[in-house]
Parts: C-alpha cells; structure tokens; sequence
C-alpha cells in the first residue's frame, strides 16, 4: 500500500475532516486519498456530496462558503502542480 503525502491531499484530508460529512464517508475519502492521493474523479464526487449538504448541517451560511471556497483553491492548486508537472524545467 503506497502512501501519497502531497500537501493537497493531506489539506484536502483535514478540509473533509472538518465538514459536516458522515463517518462512513470521511473514512472512506481518507483512506482513498492516503492510497491513490488526489483523483480527479474523487474531487468531482467530493465537490458533488459538498455542494449537496443542507445548509442547516451548518453552524451558518458562511461556513458553507468558506469550505467551499477553500475546496475550489485546493483543487485549482492541485490542478496546476499537477500541470506543471508536463513541462520542462530544466532550460
């Protein structure tokens, strides 16, 4: 079992640990994250169930937001390194 420990997914990890998910699902993307690290497939479901849960789980609106918009920075930033991984840097 190979262990993926980029920053994006251990972020990725706590920003899952502290939203209002079930257990069953928060031990579920860990372990998929700790095993494969980030997939696209898995950040469309996560964004998906996130974008799906009432807003009265909540303590209040902004809370929502803010995962949200967090989720949205960690998954562009990831995009580009993974990105920047097709081009030469050795000029």
């Amino acid at each position: 079992m190979s262990t993926h420990k980029t920053p994006e997914s251990q972020q990725l990890i706590k920003l899952i640990e502290s939203a209002p998910f079930t257990p069953d699902e928060k031990s579920q993307w860990s372990t998929a994250l700790q095993e494969d690290g980030i997939t696209s497939e898995l950040a469309d479901f996560v964004h998906k169930a996130l974008t799906a849960l009432p807003a009265d789980k909540f303590d209040n609106e902004w809370q929502k937001a803010q995962l949200s918009m967090e989720f949205t920075a960690l998954l562009n930033h990831w995009r580009m390194s993974q990105g920047s991984k097709h081009f030469k840097h050795n000029r």
